[in-house]
């Protein structure tokens, strides 16, 4: 047998294990671990002086808060990026010098 055989790979074929499209294990744990700080602190603010037929819309805002958030953060679209790569990569662009052609004073450019 041949042991030196070529195979093509499609473009589309992911290397790590999603659930969903863009949503995998990295993902899952974030939202997780959101939730369950949602969860805790619902659990706090229960016991906070709040009027009694405003506690249930307190607890339901901070769990949905708490897990929706890290959902948004981590969710990647189709192009593979999220928001947090995204702002690591303004971060890492806005902190690198920046050389200015034209200085506008007033009016008029020098």
């Amino acid at each position: 047998m041949d042991e030196n055989k070529e195979y093509l790979v499609p473009r589309a074929v992911r290397s790590r294990m999603e659930f969903f499209p863009g949503f995998g294990i990295p993902e899952i744990l974030a939202v997780g671990a959101g939730g369950a700080i949602g969860f805790l602190l619902q659990y706090l603010f229960s016991f906070l002086p709040f009027p009694s037929g405003m506690k249930p819309f307190i607890k339901i805002v901070t769990i949905t808060l708490f897990t929706g958030a890290p959902y948004m953060f981590v969710k990647q679209d189709m192009f593979g990026t999220s928001l947090y790569t995204q702002l690591k990569a303004f971060r890492k662009w806005n902190s690198r010098t920046k050389k200015y052609l034209y200085v506008f004073t007033g009016r008029s450019e020098r």
